[in-house]
């Protein structure tokens, strides 16, 4: 058993986005798993609070309100960066560069991401990136992501509800405000081609998940790479066709071909193989 303190600039409760959700599955196994958790926001984690956890087991999450003498007191520590996107660069969006491969004056946190043990990356995809600009030793790619088990029965339950004879033929696009997410882009889609669609707003998971599984397809053109997408591989778990560009992570994942229970299913043996991978660098 260790002491573990888990740094992020936002958790589930704060806000239930996929990143989050991630991090609110690892942290609910670690926990089972015997470990003691302190959770800290970023923007709450000053000197002194790493000082007073010395000793302690650092995981680094979202760390864009993490201070820099905070950033330098961990460097003492130990510690791993489950890194979601690309906060190794000043506008953590490599698709501004060909090749995805950023100028050196671009690149910050370089120190930070080579003292951790490792710096988990979400997907082959995602590690490649890092890789190309950081050159690091420690990188390693979870290659996927993590559920709860009462959302992979919720999906099956939906699966059955909604078989892919009885789904609508329409387009499902995510109403996100987030520029990157390319909202318009996806709808720009389906009005050039004369596709039905309709827009999903998000509120809560299963709602949101009840809403895809209706509609046969998905559109999705994110204007930055996809470090994974989970919303990619929820559609899929749905037996929802997606349409999309090929800057997301997941589709390059060996169990992208799976969909419907049988990628349920993998979802929840991925679960806990990213779980171990993590604990087994703790230990």
């Amino acid at each position: 058993m260790k002491n573990i303190v888990f740094i992020a600039d936002y958790f589930y409760s704060d806000y239930p986005g996929g990143g989050e959700s991630n991090n609110e599955e690892l942290i609910k196994i670690l926990i089972e798993s015997g470990h003691d958790i302190t959770k800290i926001h970023s923007s709450k984690c000053f000197e002194s609070t790493i000082e007073e956890n010395t000793g302690s087991f650092f995981i680094i999450a979202n760390f864009s309100h993490l201070s820099e003498l905070s950033k330098e007191a961990l460097l003492n520590e130990f510690y791993v960066i489950i890194e979601h996107d690309h906060k190794y660069l000043l506008s953590r969006n490599p698709a501004e560069y060909p090749d995805f491969k950023v100028p050196k004056k671009e690149i910050v946190n370089e120190t930070f991401y080579k003292n951790a043990i490792r710096v988990f990356c979400q997907s082959t995809f995602h590690k490649d990136i890092v890789n190309r600009n950081l050159k690091l030793p420690n990188l390693e790619s979870l290659g996927g992501n993590m559920w709860s088990e009462e959302i992979l029965d919720y999906i099956k339950q939906l699966n059955e509800k909604y078989p892919v004879e009885t789904k609508k033929e329409i387009y499902s696009i995510l109403n996100n405000e987030t520029e990157h997410k390319n909202t318009n882009g996806s709808i720009n889609y389906c009005k050039d081609n004369k596709f039905q669609y309709e827009i999903l707003n998000f509120f809560e998971v299963k709602e949101f998940l009840s809403k895809l599984a209706q509609n046969k397809y998905f559109a999705f053109f994110p204007l930055t790479p996809e470090t994974l997408s989970r919303l990619l591989v929820e559609a899929r778990m749905l037996n929802v066709v997606p349409t999309t560009k090929e800057n997301c992570g997941a589709i390059y994942e060996e169990w992208y071909s799976l969909s419907g229970n049988e990628l349920v299913d993998r979802m929840r043996t991925k679960r806990m193989e990213i779980a171990n991978k993590i604990m087994e660098t703790i230990k």
